[in-house]
Parts: C-alpha cells; structure tokens; sequence
C-alpha cells in the first residue's frame, strides 16, 4: 500500500536550472498576462467599457472640458462673422452711408463677446443637465465598436484626416445649438456639422498607431496568454525540487512583475497627458484612463501584495530541502 511520501514522489521533479528557468517566463509572461487579460476584460467588451466611462458625465472636470469644447464649436456654427457681414449687406441695401456701416462694423466685438457668453452659458446648463448621463452612455454605447475598430485598424470613423483620434461633438452640440436657437442665436445645418466636425483630439497619429499596436498584441494573445501562465505556475510550483525556494524566488517574482507594471502604467498616464492636443483633451483622456485602468490596478496590488505574502512565508516556512 502506497505511503503519503511515496505519493509524493510520483509527481515528476525538474532539476533546479529547469525550475529557475520557469520561474523567470512565468515572471516575464506575468506583465502582459495581466494586462492582456484587462484589455480582453474590459477595453473590449462593451458592457464593461460602457460601465467604466458612465460615471465620467458626472465627473466636474470632465463636463469642464466638454463644456469648453461644445462653446467653441457652437461659435463657430453660429458664425458671428457671416452674420457681421450680413448686417453689413442689410445697412448697406437700406442706403447706410460707409461711415455709418463702419461703426455698426465695430459692434462685432461685442457681438462676439455676447455669442461666446450666450454658447458658454448653454454649453454649462447641457453638459449638467440630468439628461447628459443617458445622453453620455448612450454615445459611448455607439462609439465603443467604432473605437474598438479603431484600434485594431479596421475602421477610421474616429480618425482626423491628420490620423489623429477625435471625440465627437455631435451628442452634446446639438442639445447646445438647440438651446441657442430657442434664445435666438440660429446656426444653419451646413454651419453646425461643420462645427461638430474637428471634434476633440484625444490622440497624436503618432500616439494612435502605437495604442494600435499594443492592442492588437495584446488583443491577440489575451485568449491564451494569461491561461498558459497559470500553467507554467503551477507546473514550476509542482516539480520543484525545493519548494520553499522555489515559492521565495516566484513569490518575489511575481512582485517585481507587478511592481513593474505598475510604473509602466504611470508612465504611460503620464505620457499620454504630457502629449495630449489640449487641455480638453488631457482631462478627458486622464479621466477615462483612470475609469478604465482601476480594475487593472487592483490586479496590480492584488498580486504585488500575494507575492509578497508568499515570499515571507517561504521565507520564514524552514529550511530548504538540500540537492
């Protein structure tokens, strides 16, 4: 009859180089495992994307920036010079003398002055109303597949013509223009989608084909990459000759992984908001960066705290069977 030690020693033992070699792949493989898992976790699947970024339209810096955003845009589908030049022709047509049309003339700036109060005003009472959350989601419900095919360079319906990455305006401008011509600043349709147009630029060509490509590596091996370091886990724990030692040096590992991709996402926030197009545009991204990043974060810690707990108690477990 088969002892509990005998039992033990049916599972097949590596010698130690095998073993140090597994634990540095499962060390190495940890970073993107993590990190493939959150994309396919979260940054692909509409439900959860959706969830993250919901919460922005409430977020007072985030309606800031939209709000700064959609004023400008509908000054520009007001048009204030058009209707300077429009007065100019009706004075005109009616007889004005010159001089006459010249002072009139100097009234634009005031009149560029009350068009950017009246947009401003209008912008704040859309982006705060308790409409704009549904409002919100449901744009970002639309805009999840075409950013998802953005990413992965199948689609460049978000994509500038300088191949810069946009927000569009068109759910908050036309509540905004709605707004102004009920107080009687009417822009025209032609006005109005060419203003909504630009959109906000969130990402740099340059920045928008490296966020290309570390979705698609990332994308592509999220289905098994996260599965095949479990296993290699488990199979350097299980056929190492010395456990405590092995546990010590993985629990240590995958600590330092961790660590690491910790500062590589601060990094990258950090690199992401130093080369944003604006200040609009670094608020939003630094807000939708931390919505859709905290899962991962609490990954990070999760398994930075697990190593370390691990290690400490290898550590402090005894001895280590000797070779």
């Amino acid at each position: 009859m088969p002892t509990a030690g005998a039992s033990v020693e049916c599972v097949p033992r590596v010698p130690r180089p095998v073993t140090v070699v597994l634990a540095v792949l499962v060390a190495l493989l940890l970073p993107l495992a993590m990190a493939s898992a959150w994309v396919a976790a979260v940054v692909s699947d509409t439900d959860r994307f959706v969830s993250k970024v919901a919460p922005l339209a409430e977020d007072p810096e985030v309606q800031a920036a939209l709000r700064s955003a959609v004023g400008r845009a509908a000054v520009s589908a007001v048009d204030v010079d058009a209707r300077a030049a429009e007065l100019d022709r009706l004075l005109a047509a009616r007889g004005v003398p010159e001089a006459l049309r010249r002072v009139a003339g100097t009234l634009g700036a005031s009149l560029e002055q009350a068009v950017t109060d009246a947009t401003d005003r209008v912008a704040g009472q859309v982006v705060t109303s308790p409409q704009f959350k549904a409002t919100w989601s449901e744009a970002s419900l639309r805009t999840h597949a075409t950013l998802v095919g953005v990413l992965s360079g199948e689609d460049d319906r978000l994509v500038a013509e300088d191949g810069s990455l946009v927000l569009g305006l068109e759910d908050v401008l036309a509540p905004a223009l709605d707004r102004l011509e009920v107080d009687g600043w009417a822009a025209d349709a032609a006005t109005s989608a060419a203003a909504a147009q630009p959109g906000i630029p969130l990402l740099a060509a340059d920045q928008l084909a490296t966020a290309r490509t570390g979705y698609r590596v990332l994308d592509a091996v999220g289905t098994w990459l996260p599965g095949l370091t479990l296993v290699l886990l488990l199979v350097t724990v299980l056929t190492a000759r010395d456990g405590r030692r092995t546990g010590l040096g993985l629990g240590l590992a995958a600590a330092a992984a961790a660590a690491l991709l910790a500062v590589a996402l601060v990094l990258l926030r950090g690199s992401l908001l130093a080369s944003a197009p604006g200040p609009d545009a670094a608020t939003i991204l630094g807000a939708a960066w931390d919505a859709l990043s905290r899962d991962l974060w609490v990954a990070v810690w999760v398994v930075l705290g697990l190593g370390a707990l691990a290690a400490v108690a290898c550590w402090a477990g005894g001895r280590s069977v000797p070779e």
